[in-house]
């Protein structure tokens, strides 16, 4: 089994990144929270590979940056000129999601253990206001190729879409074949490629 490709897609971030640097001009607000989340994800992804190699626990990390992640995302989601969800509910969902984090890492996954309930209710959240963005601007036909933000929202969507999956079955896949679980990190990897393209597109689409 082959692991070069799941371990090169990472590496494409510098596509999107270095698209939004010739460009910088010409981004909105929201898309400067995306080149946040990049960044985080790629310097998090780093130290996580940094401290694996060295032997060392990187669950910590995981918890962390779960929570950058979201309050990330839904700043994201506050600065999208056409607003899923009121900015009250942002706050209050990201208030309501530390306190879930908080809790399920002192009573129930530990530091030291992935985090996959908080990842999981993550994603949904996320995949929620992903919807709620879609479902808006078809209900107003306001679907266009040219709406940067929409590429945004739908790169997200499919990220999440296969993490959500990979969340749930995180457990599960320590029993599984190893080829089975190569299958499924393989396709969570195009799912990450593909949504450095809609970021890439987006990047594009950007105008003031």
């Amino acid at each position: 089994m082959n692991y070069r490709y799941m371990s090169a897609v990472p590496f494409t971030m510098v596509v999107p990144i270095g698209l939004a640097i010739t460009r910088m001009r010409q981004l909105p607000s929201y898309a400067f929270v995306i080149i946040w989340l990049l960044c985080v994800s790629g310097i998090t992804q780093l130290v996580i590979t940094f401290m694996a190699d060295a032997g060392l626990n990187n669950m910590p990390l995981f918890h962390a940056y779960t929570l950058f992640e979201l309050l990330l995302l839904l700043w994201f989601f506050h600065r999208l000129p056409e607003k899923a969800t009121a900015n009250n509910y942002l706050y209050l969902i990201g208030a309501a999601f530390l306190v879930f984090a908080l809790l399920n890492t002192l009573f129930v996954q530990d530091l030291f253990q992935f985090n996959s309930y908080s990842r999981s209710i993550e994603a949904l959240v996320v995949l929620f206001l992903c919807l709620g963005y879609l479902g808006r601007q078809f209900l107003e036909d306001k679907l266009s190729y040219n709406n940067a933000g929409l590429w945004f929202v739908i790169g997200v969507f499919v990220y999440f879409s296969s993490s959500f999956a990979l969340f749930v079955l995180s457990n599960l896949s320590l029993t599984l074949d190893k080829y089975f679980d190569w299958v499924i990190w393989n396709i969570h990897a195009t799912m990450v490629l593909i949504m450095y393209i809609c970021f890439t597109i987006g990047f594009s689409k950007c105008h003031k």
